[in-house]
């Protein structure tokens, strides 16, 4: 399992793990919908920060220093994953529940609990409209020659 979000080249990534995995190996991977990675979450409307095409790298400072990271496109996981020999069986997109962690519907110190259970309608929070993760899992093919 994964999260790929701040690693620079996925073709090498998903080789790595092709190589180690057994003939029929599963891989299984679950991130932050790449969908909204465009968005800006840090108010109640959607606000686009970026093209959906823009990947990256994306420089930020945290507390210990800086991160890199990469706003990775499905059909950029896709590709890497069919270039590194696996199949993929399975792919899901979920929407953020009550009580799962989630990126933009944390609970404010002063929500009530009616304010906080609107916040999982779409019709209330626009951002419960979009998929919040995605996963997928794949089987390593047969050695690649």
């Amino acid at each position: 399992m994964d999260n790929g979000v701040m690693i620079p080249d996925l073709p090498k990534m998903y080789g790595n793990f092709h190589h180690v995995l057994k003939p029929g190996g599963k891989y299984i991977m679950f991130e932050t919908h790449p969908f909204i990675r465009p968005f800006d979450d840090s108010g109640a409307e959607i606000r686009v920060k970026k093209p959906y095409t823009s990947t990256g790298p994306f420089v930020s400072t945290v507390k210990t220093g800086e991160i890199t990271e990469f706003a990775w496109r499905i059909s950029d996981i896709f590709n890497a994953l069919f270039g590194a020999g696996f199949n993929m069986s399975r792919m899901e997109e979920i929407h953020s529940e009550k009580g799962d962690y989630d990126n933009w519907f944390s609970r404010k110190p002063d929500e009530t609990d009616d304010q906080y259970e609107n916040k999982y309608g779409w019709e209330n929070n626009s951002w419960a409209a979009l998929p919040q993760w995605i996963g997928f899992s794949a089987r390593k093919c047969e050695e690649r020659k």
